[in-house]
């Protein structure tokens, strides 16, 4: 898929991985339980980034993701998800949650500067 970048970036010691394709609004992509950002259909991705930028993680311990070994939760899952968007300079963003993803936008740290969007 054209703009599409695969990178890694360190939270709390642990490599989380995320891939960012389309432009426009900034959308966080987040997986169901043991889903990476590649298991969402290639016809729907492509047509949330017709007109988003989308920002798809490949959970702790999954994918791309290392695992570190120590145990995790999903309000961990959260603060990793919300450490990516700061890192990657994001004031505003909208958020897709399937399944776990919805979960752990639930739990998204209240100590986040990022505004949610709808």
């Amino acid at each position: 898929m054209a703009n599409e970048s695969f990178e890694k970036l360190e939270v709390d010691g642990t490599q989380i991985a995320y891939r960012r394709i389309g432009n426009g609004r900034p959308l966080l992509v987040l997986n169901g339980f043991g889903a990476t950002s590649s298991d969402w259909d290639p016809l729907f991705i492509h047509g949330l980034a017709s007109y988003s930028e989308l920002i798809l993680l490949d959970n702790r311990g999954i994918g791309r993701s290392a695992d570190d070994g120590r145990p995790f939760d999903i309000a961990r899952l959260a603060h990793d998800a919300a450490h990516v968007i700061e890192t990657l300079g994001f004031e505003r963003i909208s958020i897709l949650g399937w399944s776990m993803g919805g979960f752990m936008l639930r739990r998204w740290p209240c100590s986040s500067r990022i505004a949610l969007t709808n």
